[in-house]
């Protein structure tokens, strides 16, 4: 079969891959740019950064006609094409916190000797909802008493025994109730310490069982979004310096939401060393031309 994108292609380069290459099969029922990756011997890519990145991931009947788009088999896509929903199924498996895209992730930390940071992070609205906890919410005493209590006093599951297993097995082994939550950190949420525009990593959130209590204590449900696809990991997918857009420092004084425009000037920006490689084969070319 030919690949018109890439075969007699003299640059070296495989084709930008598109956000809907990612679909396998697009919308145009082809996939160039995959197959020619996976011809070449390449990890999988996550699907390019774009301006829609900054809403939050679709769900349900949503997500479903957008994984059936443009499908004449009837098959769903694996992805949806846009990052901040391949986060989402980055779920702890065998692969890692990465899924699917864990080699392709190990690949470019070698070429940028940097290591991956977290695809998602906490939520706005989960930080607010925090804030008006009860003290004792976030007091290891009563998350060991509560969080991990069995049964309801009507006999009903607060949480699963191999949950509570789990995390009783962890916590005995480190001895606090680091097993449940970094406490330190949630204590500074909920005391507003942290800045609005420091991006945490949503390995901080904890067990489920944790959030269940949480949520029984205050008596007001959580948020329905917990995590979003984080800026910080999407400007190092870039090959940015850390914190060339994510700094809290450059966003003091600017008004609107700031995680969105941090997405959305990633979003909208150039991968350098892409540019770099393509005005050098320029130059290149403009050096042959000119004999």
């Amino acid at each position: 079969m030919a690949y018109p994108r890439f075969e007699g292609s003299t640059s070296g380069f495989l084709p930008t891959p598109r956000a809907r290459d990612a679909n396998g099969l697009n919308q145009r029922c082809n996939q160039e740019c995959l197959e020619g990756a996976v011809r070449f011997g390449m990890p999988l890519m996550l699907p390019t950064p774009n301006t829609m990145d900054m809403l939050p991931a679709r769900t349900g009947a949503a997500r479903d006609r957008i994984l059936h788009r443009g499908r004449a088999n009837g098959m769903a896509c694996e992805q949806t094409g846009n990052v901040r929903e391949s986060v989402m199924m980055m779920t702890p498996d065998g692969y890692g916190r990465y899924g699917r895209f864990t080699p392709a992730i190990r690949v470019w930390e070698r070429t940028l000797g940097r290591t991956a940071p977290s695809p998602t992070c906490i939520t706005r609205v989960l930080r607010q909802w925090v804030r008006q906890l009860p003290t004792e919410g976030l007091t290891p005493g009563w998350l060991l008493r509560h969080a991990l209590t069995p049964n309801r006093p009507k006999g009903e599951q607060w949480v699963t025994a191999p949950m509570r297993e789990r995390v009783m097995a962890i916590w005995r082994q480190s001895g606090d109730v680091s097993a449940l939550l970094p406490l330190d950190v949630w204590q500074a949420i909920w005391a507003d310490r942290v800045g609005e525009d420091t991006v945490l990593d949503a390995d901080i959130l904890p067990q489920p069982c944790v959030l269940q209590a949480w949520e029984r204590l205050s008596g007001r449900a959580l948020p329905a979004s917990l995590t979003y696809l984080s800026p910080v990991f999407v400007e190092w997918m870039m090959g940015l310096p850390a914190g060339w857009v994510t700094d809290p420092a450059h966003w003091r004084g600017v008004e609107g939401n700031h995680r969105n425009m941090m997405i959305r000037m990633l979003g909208n920006g150039v991968v350098p060393r892409q540019a770099a490689a393509a005005i050098d084969w320029c130059l290149g070319l403009r050096e042959h031309l000119s004999h």
